[in-house]
């Protein structure tokens, strides 16, 4: 069987630490073609490290080889919309990293692109793939759990993991809107970049879709001001109520434990 051809768009943090070194483990099954970057040294030095013939600096010249079959989008989420309506019109399929889109109309977009050109596309909610949520969900498929009444999940991140300024910094946008995270005009903030793993693993379990919303924020360090405004329009702590007041509530902190990280994650269910 012919191995899937590979182009990678964003060289970035995931990845290099996830994608490309997955790409690598699974090199009987597929062939890294091309890497594109905005970084013209970091896309050659990806290229290099991981096996790949051909790097750019615009991911519109990897999307016009036409020996790619597959494109994995790593770039920053406002960018996701555009680029995999792109390709999917160049004809290749599409595994995306989450979230999906900024806003519901490019989610609307990108899907349908994919079924206009007949590609699959994919969104990377890697949770569903880890063996203790996919544990969970057999639980709950059994009914060795009753009918899910309430998921929650409580997470707190180091400050660590957001960089050396505590979030990460994209060359894809402006200097001056640097770090992209923490801005209005590119982020929606922690509730859709991280806590989309929190929602997805709440509609799988649950097997519904959120009809109602909320949001609030609690920042306490000054470091984080252009963040706490960012997430008191969207995000952390999230709550999302279920029919039949099912509900998922989560807390994303920055605490200023610098290698603190846990999650917690409790399921209710109807059960006496």
């Amino acid at each position: 069987m012919r191995r899937l051809r590979i182009g990678l768009i964003g060289a970035g943090t995931i990845a290099q630490s996830a994608h490309l070194p997955a790409f690598r483990r699974l090199a009987g099954e597929l062939e890294l073609v091309a890497i594109a970057d905005v970084r013209a040294e970091v896309a050659a030095d990806a290229a290099r490290r991981f096996g790949a013939e051909a790097w750019y600096v615009d991911y519109r010249e990897l999307l016009s080889r036409p020996d790619i079959d597959l494109v994995d989008i790593c770039t920053p989420e406002f960018l996701h919309g555009e680029q995999a309506v792109a390709a999917a019109e160049a004809g290749k399929h599409v595994l995306c990293e989450k979230p999906m889109a900024s806003t519901l109309q490019e989610a609307d977009a990108m899907i349908a692109a994919a079924r206009r050109n007949g590609v699959k596309l994919m969104i990377g909610h890697s949770r569903r793939f880890t063996r203790r949520y996919q544990e969970v969900a057999r639980l709950i498929q059994e009914g060795v759990i009753g009918e899910v009444r309430l998921v929650r999940e409580n997470e707190r991140r180091p400050r660590a993991m957001y960089g050396r300024l505590e979030l990460p910094v994209s060359h894809w946008v402006p200097e001056g809107e640097r770090p992209w995270l923490a801005s209005a005009a590119y982020s929606q903030g922690a509730a859709l970049t991280n806590a989309v793993h929190e929602t997805d693993l709440a509609r799988w379990f649950t097997g519904q879709e959120a009809n109602q919303f909320a949001a609030g924020s609690l920042m306490r360090s000054p470091t984080y001001a252009r963040l706490a405004q960012l997430q008191a329009r969207a995000v952390d702590p999230v709550q999302r109520r279920y029919v039949e007041a099912m509900q998922i509530a989560l807390s994303e902190e920055l605490p200023t434990l610098p290698l603190y990280y846990r999650r917690f994650y409790w399921i209710y269910d109807s059960r006496k």
